[in-house]
């Protein structure tokens, strides 16, 4: 299960590397050249003030101190539950043994396409708030009144709803993405973009 998210989060977040550094129509060299730039002088990413950098069993050391409790650990990942946005969420920490790049904030299932829309609103206005519009934005749904939980389901799963929003922060240090899965749980991912960038190659390979 681990592995699949580890697989698709890095698919997706790649999408995100590339389009933050090239979703400008008059971009040019000198622009890599000073992104690449920012992405290697600048301090880490941070999930709740904690540097997204450093050793797993560090990083959920710092993430105990903040009241979340410690499930497993592997090499390349770790799980935790704890309180998030005001409920209770697992995380998922990810990267190698000696680097952490990724923190994934799951939120439990809703009861409704409704119920997670909201919720994916509200969190994705703060967001805004503090990252400024989000770099990709792909929201694509019909009305929904009268349909069953399963339809909506299935409806997320076949691609007929789509709520995901990508955002990078201002000094192009890290990214992060909410997005509505198809069983109607939230993910928003927070990753270090130097990290995700020196790992990222070995994940591809793996997979």
């Amino acid at each position: 299960m681990r592995k699949q998210f580890y697989f698709l989060s890095t698919l997706c977040l790649f999408s995100m590397s590339v389009f933050g550094q090239g979703n400008k129509s008059n971009n040019n060299q000198n622009d890599k050249d000073t992104i690449t730039s920012i992405i290697e002088n600048h301090e880490h990413f941070t999930f709740l003030d904690i540097p997204i950098n450093g050793t797993i069993k560090q990083f959920v050391k710092e993430l105990k101190n903040k009241n979340f409790k410690l499930k497993d650990i592997t090499e390349v990942d770790a799980v935790l539950t704890g309180r998030y946005t005001g409920e209770k969420v697992q995380l998922l920490v990810q990267g190698k043994k000696e680097t952490v790049a990724s923190v994934i904030v799951i939120l439990p299932e809703r009861e409704s396409l409704f119920d997670a829309t909201s919720r994916y609103t509200y969190i994705k206005s703060k967001l805004i708030e503090k990252y400024g519009e989000p770099e990709i934005n792909e929201e694509k749904f019909e009305e929904f009144n009268n349909k069953t939980y399963d339809d909506e389901k299935k409806a997320l799963k076949d691609g007929l709803y789509i709520f995901e929003s990508h955002f990078l922060s201002k000094n192009g240090n890290g990214m992060i993405r909410i997005k509505i899965e198809s069983d109607l749980s939230i993910l928003i991912s927070y990753v270090d973009t130097k990290n995700y960038k020196l790992l990222s190659g070995d994940a591809f390979k793996e997979y």
